[in-house]
């Protein structure tokens, strides 16, 4: 007898839930797992380019991690940072051995960047006697989390909840499904994975300056002024702009929790905290004091560094290139010194480290001169 067609009135079988649920999905679920887990070594495996090694990685395996001595004064902070210290003239100023001191900036840093130096790191601290951190008003500001460098180190580092407090809905999106599966942020070259295992050092024929970017360029050294292009200069109100907002200053959802946690994390090691400002362009801090909004943006910035919680031990905030004396001519760009601007800087701030430090010598130091 022939089979006759279903009756076009009954109903369809359900769709077994075995179909969707059984052993396949299992399979499929498990791997992905493993999959997961497998590339969860090369996640935070330092890239590696044409130039150097990128620049977190580079501050902490080759600023921190291959450093001989621990660091008992600790500078955090980002490329003003590294272009605006000289660690020789700080030791001077400060009393400190210069091999003590260690410059921890990231170029582009942020809070962010600290907070992850110090949790992966812990015990490269255990000597600080003195945590120096960066504050300035573009790297606590949520137009930041858009810079494609934070985006890197974000993907490779940053926890689910660190990832959930992104201001912007596509890039929350975008790194909750990368802490989910890390396709970006696990994906090498095979020269970067090589030279990754090679791990070359400062100077090697292989590559001779993977720790490039803890350095400033070129034209940061008195001896290159002329012998290099001079570095771009924008606009001062595209600067002041982009430092510290036009219709107002608001901070980061994630910057605010980390230098938080940067803050209580030293307080529970009873460490004490110094909070400083670098200067800036004398046109910049005249757009600054005379521009409505530009002042009124600044003014939420301070009234949100007055308010940090831990309170620091101690704060050096400059505006003016003059307060410092290294005067315009110490200035490489609208934001960072150059060797003589940072030389006078880093003594004005290795003079603050000392009173803060030891106030009874530095007393002393000054009725010497």
């Amino acid at each position: 007898m022939l089979a006759t067609d279903p009756s076009p009135d009954t109903p369809a079988a359900p769709l077994s839930k075995k179909r969707w649920l059984g052993s396949g999905a299992l399979v499929a679920a498990g791997l992905f797992v493993l999959g997961r887990l497998a590339a969860e070594p090369l996640r935070t495996l330092g890239h590696y380019d044409s130039r150097a090694m990128e620049a977190f990685a580079a501050v902490e395996h080759y600023g921190l991690r291959k450093k001989p001595v621990d660091p008992q004064v600790a500078f955090f902070g980002s490329s003003q940072t590294f272009w605006g210290l000289v660690p020789e003239v700080i030791g001077r100023a400060s009393g400190h051995d210069p091999d003590e001191l260690r410059v921890l900036g990231v170029e582009a840093g942020t809070p962010f960047d600290m907070w992850n130096l110090i949790r992966r790191n812990p015990e490269y601290f255990d000597n600080l006697k003195l945590a120096v951190v960066e504050v300035n008003p573009v790297m606590m500001q949520t137009g930041k989390e858009g810079d494609a460098r934070l985006q890197h180190s974000i993907s490779q580092h940053a926890t689910l909840e660190e990832r959930n407090l992104l201001h912007h809905r596509h890039e929350r999106l975008k790194q909750q499904a990368e802490w989910l599966l890390p396709l970006t942020s696990a994906r090498h070259s095979l020269r970067s994975v090589f030279l990754a295992l090679a791990d070359p050092e400062e100077g090697a024929e292989l590559y001779p300056f993977p720790e490039g970017r803890i350095h400033p360029a070129a034209d940061w050294y008195m001896h290159n002024a002329g012998a290099v292009t001079k570095r771009s200069m924008v606009p001062a109100d595209v600067a002041a702009r982009r430092l510290v907002g036009y219709k107002g200053w608001k901070a980061s959802a994630l910057q605010d929790l980390c230098l938080k946690k940067v803050l209580a994390w030293m307080e529970e090691h009873e460490i004490p905290v110094l909070i400083h400002q670098f200067p800036l362009h004398p046109e910049v801090v005249d757009l600054i004091h005379n521009d409505t909004h530009f002042h009124h943006c600044y003014t939420q910035y301070s009234a949100y560094v007055d308010s940090l919680r831990p309170k620091a031990a101690g704060m050096v905030r400059l505006l003016h290139p003059d307060e410092c004396g290294a005067g315009m001519s110490g200035m490489a760009d609208r934001m960072h010194l150059n060797e003589s601007g940072a030389s006078y800087y880093s003594l004005h701030l290795g003079e603050n480290i000392r009173t803060l430090v030891d106030p009874v010598a530095a007393e002393k130091a000054r009725d010497d001169l």
